[in-house]
């Protein structure tokens, strides 16, 4: 642990404010002693790992009325969000180790632990994380530090609470435009005009993922709040926490992944027509008409002389 610079209970890198703080908390949730030393010392342990180095994913299905669904990641320490990807269905086991893979690709590395909820979605990748980590970095013992830990969604609180803002502020508003569009429109479901449905499927697909980039950009400059009495830092914006941990009480333990092994994990995982909203050929119009569109509506406007 030593060698490879992993925080541990007795090797925690706490300042001895912080060891109290932590004691004091571990001692108010079990002021009897119940849990015994070897429960203190694993929650103990789990205050200890201040590091950047822990991804939350988690689906979002509130769009099924639109037929669009979210996948998500986010860094723990920092709460910020690293992906946001719109698809036409979450519940395909497919998905998840693509955005994991491309992420990885992304930041040069993985993390020592990814959290998720118990859904059935999540087996591929779950068997992909323990093999990734068991090949990147073999001396971490799986049964005191599992590489992928399954939660109950309601305990994946990082992930949850990025949901709410994210609905609230962004996704409510798309929702209620593409009611209302189809309202306006004359829309009818049972009216069986291909080409219309074809370029709405795609469009508004378009629309929140364009939402969802924008939302990154913006989460990555946003400051946390100072709070004192949290674990976690604050009061910096997460884009700096993320950076640079060290200066923000924790430590950069992201396991350094090796190009060639994700490219070809990315060639047997990777699947991009499962993002598509719409066929490959479908698809292709749909940029075309758009394209056009967009080209003729930033031309400017010819004026006739009297």
């Amino acid at each position: 642990m030593k060698e490879l610079g992993i925080l541990t209970a007795r090797h925690n890198g706490f300042t001895g404010d912080q060891k109290k703080q932590a004691i004091n908390l571990v001692t108010q949730d079990d002021p009897a002693g119940r849990w015994g030393d070897v429960i203190r010392i694993l929650r103990l342990l789990k205050l200890a790992i201040h590091i950047p180095e822990k991804f939350t994913i988690l689906g979002f299905g509130l769009l099924v009325q639109m037929k669009n669904a979210i996948w998500g990641i986010i860094d723990k320490f920092s709460r910020m969000e690293l992906s946001l990807i719109a698809m036409p269905n979450a519940r395909i086991q497919q998905i998840p180790p693509i955005i994991f893979l491309r992420l990885v690709k992304e930041k040069g590395g993985m993390p020592l632990i990814v959290t998720g909820d118990k859904g059935t979605e999540l087996g591929l990748l779950i068997s992909l994380v323990m093999a990734m980590r068991q090949w990147f970095q073999p001396f971490l013992p799986e049964a005191q530090l599992p590489a992928f830990r399954a939660v109950k969604s309601t305990y994946n609180i990082t992930r949850e609470r990025g949901w709410r803002p994210l609905w609230e502020k962004e996704l409510s508003n798309v929702v209620y435009e593409y009611k209302a569009g189809k309202v306006t429109s004359g829309y009818v479901d049972s009216d069986d005009i291909h080409s219309f449905r074809m370029i709405s499927y795609w469009l508004w697909g378009k629309i929140v993922q364009d939402h969802l980039n924008e939302v990154r950009i913006e989460n990555q400059s946003h400051r946390i709040h100072s709070q004192k009495k949290i674990l976690l830092p604050s009061g910096a914006r997460r884009i700096d926490i993320y950076s640079m941990p060290e200066r923000h009480g924790g430590k950069d333990h992201l396991i350094k992944t090796e190009d060639k092994v994700i490219n070809k994990l990315l060639n047997e995982y990777d699947r991009p027509d499962l993002l598509l909203f719409g066929s490959p050929e479908n698809v292709a119009v749909c940029k075309d008409i758009y394209i056009g569109i967009v080209w003729k509506a930033r031309q400017p406007r010819s004026t006739t002389s009297k």
